[in-house]
Order: C-alpha cells, then sequence, then structure tokens
C-alpha cells in the first residue's frame, strides 16, 4: 500500500530512489548544506538547460544532445554522452522500480 507521500512526490516529479532513500529519517542530521547543495545542483541544471537552448536555437539539429556535444566537442564526445545517457537509464529505472517496494 503507498504512503500519502507517494502520490505527493509523483506529483511533484520528484520520485526516484534517491528521494526515496532521503524519506528514512536522515533530513533532520543534515544540515544546512543541503540547503547549499540543492542550491548548487539547481544552478548547475538550470546553466546546462540555457546552454542546451543557445545551442538549439544557434543551430538546430534533429537528434539529442549527445549529438550537440558531438558537434561541439568531437565524435568521441557525442558517442560517450550517449552511452552515459544510456547506461543511467538502464541503471537508475531498476534502483527506482525496487526502492518503493522495500
Amino acid at each position: 500500500m503507498a504512503r500519502p507521500q507517494h502520490g505527493e512526490d509523483d506529483a511533484l516529479g520528484q520520485e526516484g530512489a534517491a528521494h526515496g532513500r532521503a524519506e528514512a529519517g536522515e533530513d533532520p542530521l543534515a544540515g544546512p548544506a543541503v540547503v547549499v547543495a540543492y542550491a548548487a545542483i539547481g544552478l548547475l541544471v538550470i546553466l546546462v538547460m540555457r546552454m542546451l537552448a543557445e545551442l538549439s536555437v544557434a543551430r538546430p539539429d534533429t537528434g539529442s544532445f549527445s549529438s550537440y556535444a558531438g558537434r561541439e566537442l568531437g565524435p568521441w564526445a557525442g558517442l560517450t554522452i550517449g552511452w552515459l545517457y544510456a547506461y543511467q537509464w538502464c541503471t537508475r529505472w531498476p534502483n527506482a522500480v525496487r526502492c518503493p517496494a522495500s
């Protein structure tokens, strides 16, 4: 049976393995560094999204972000980014399925 928090997490787009583990009670022990870490990561995400927006406006392409990396940094970067993205999905999905069950 799902807890009410699970519905809220899904509505906020926060489902996943790492967020599910953080709810286990470690939050009060984390301290103010958590706020700084979330702010830094949020800023990094905003900067990356702005960079991708600039690239897509300057030179539109039908591929994904790995095609931009391949064009700007070389074929090795596009291949590496593409495979790392696929690997990330292959390793994150089983964790996302396993964690709510435990």
